[in-house]
């Protein structure tokens, strides 16, 4: 018998096994310069919120509250929130609290800030990455013993599951086109059922009578919206 736990045993769906078995992947990895000139690797805050949405579909939330600015010689130089953030499933809920900080830009050769308020936004957003890190969200972006700091491997694909909980396909790096990332068919399936103002839970219907085929069921969307 595997001392490995599964999904089942752990009484989650397959999207949060992943949140806790993943490495984050490559093409989702950014990077950083960072004092003595070492690079940092970190993901944007795009990435976290998909993750989230396919482990919880849209029922999760976050709240940044607390903000302060710190002064050093009468000068803003850094902003703080506090961000909380509440993910449920079934009748769990889960709550995680962190402080993000994001430093204050200045005009050049100025001493007036460029945006006090896109300050304290990017330190709302930094303690959303830091509540997410806790559920395991990009964690080995964080961890100093991490293959991806350490230079041992690199940032490898994961599975890619639906809010179902279902396993999709093995989702390799996103190809580019003109310059832009493509976008995978099960993003882009829920997508549609956002802007079709469709629940989670009818999503997954629709997804299940596709046979869990993405383009399939953004087929079926199609002639619901026709009809």
């Amino acid at each position: 018998m595997s001392n490995e736990l599964t999904a089942t045993q752990l009484s989650i769906t397959e999207a949060q096994f992943a949140i806790l078995t993943q490495a984050t992947r490559a093409d989702e990895v950014r990077y950083r310069t960072g004092k003595g000139g070492r690079r940092f690797p970190y993901t944007d805050s795009a990435y976290v919120i998909r993750t989230l949405n396919l482990a919880f579909g849209w029922n999760w939330d976050f709240e940044a509250d607390n903000e302060e600015i710190f002064y050093a010689n009468s000068k803003p130089f850094e902003a703080k929130a506090r961000g909380r953030l509440t993910v449920r499933n079934g009748g769990t809920v889960i709550v995680k609290t962190q402080y993000g900080c994001q430093p204050i830009e200045y005009l050049k050769d100025s001493d007036t800030p460029i945006s006090i308020g896109d300050a304290l936004k990017g330190a709302a957003t930094d303690a959303l990455k830091k509540c997410a890190s806790l559920l395991g969200v990009a964690l080995d972006l964080y961890d100093s013993d991490s293959d991806m700091n350490t230079g041992k491997q690199p940032p490898r694909p994961v599975v890619v599951v639906g809010p179902g909980g279902e396993r999709v396909e093995d989702k390799p790096a996103a190809k580019a086109t003109n310059g832009k990332k493509e976008i995978d068919p099960m993003t882009r399936y829920w997508q549609e059922v956002k802007a079709a103002g469709l629940s989670r839970e009818k999503g997954v219907e629709i997804l299940a009578a596709a046979e869990n085929n993405p383009s399939r069921a953004i087929d079926i969307l199609n002639g619901m919206a026709q009809a």
